[in-house]
């Protein structure tokens, strides 16, 4: 995938024939460097409040595992209320709210209330 989007960039970069395909491949590329950073500091942020998963190991973070439980734990109405609630609030990129559902998945977070976060932010 590297290769091929390196590929692609290289075409378009030296193309002389359509200037347009140059502004769109340098337009791309300082998207790239304004996204990636933040997304870096998302996940990071998440794995450091929430924790996470590496195999069948569970490393607990900052927030205390109980809390997420009793927030979010099991798949209640009030359970998926208060995730679709706080996912409407919570509206950022989805490549950021997926570590961030990993992490309340780890700390017992039920996979609807998880569902309903996820879909909360794109729906309204």
């Amino acid at each position: 995938m590297i290769v091929a989007i390196t590929a692609l960039s290289f075409i378009l970069i030296l193309d002389n024939r359509d200037e347009e395909n140059r502004e769109w491949a340098f337009a791309s590329w300082r998207f790239a460097k304004q996204i990636l950073p933040l997304l870096a500091i998302g996940v990071v942020t998440a794995g450091f409040l929430l924790g996470s998963t590496h195999g069948n190991t569970s490393i607990a973070g900052i927030i205390p595992n109980e809390w997420v439980y009793r927030a979010v734990g099991g798949n209640s109405l009030l359970s998926n209320f208060f995730a679709s609630f706080t996912g409407a609030f919570m509206y950022f990129a989805t490549l950021t709210k997926v570590p961030i559902i990993q992490g309340l998945m780890a700390s017992g977070m039920g996979k609807g209330p998880a569902l309903a976060l996820l879909l909360a932010g794109p729906s309204l």
